[in-house]
């Protein structure tokens, strides 16, 4: 699994949660239009073209972070997400053990320690 950038996962928490409640949405069919809107409503970054968005999603179909389907007989393409935040999340975690810890999540764990209370003391 690929390590998803900050405008693919800005698009992925759009898929993945509600932006109001930050609970997990259940997987649904979403067009570009729809995420823009809620990119565009949710956020304090500035807004974004259709376009762009369109292609950030494209990407992540490419990447099989998403799927893609077209409305019968229309145009329309629809989106929805394939890996769960959760599968995501397990996923870096077993990533950056492995790699960067030596599969040690003792390591692991006692550097988000050190690096969350670094200059606390």
């Amino acid at each position: 699994m690929k390590f998803l950038g900050p405008l693919q996962m800005r698009v992925m928490r759009q898929m993945w949660f509600d932006s109001t409640l930050k609970n997990q949405v259940a997987q649904k069919w979403v067009t570009i239009k729809f995420i823009q809107q809620r990119l565009n409503w949710s956020s304090h970054h500035p807004e974004l073209a259709y376009t762009t968005i369109a292609t950030v999603v494209n990407n992540l179909v490419r990447a099989k972070f998403m799927e893609r389907r077209k409305v019968k007989g229309t145009q329309v393409l629809e989106f929805q997400y394939l890996a769960s935040a959760e599968l995501y999340e397990q996923e870096m975690f077993r990533y950056i053990t492995e790699h960067l810890h030596g599969g040690d999540e003792n390591s692991f764990f006692s550097s988000v320690y050190f690096f969350s209370h670094k200059g606390q003391e």
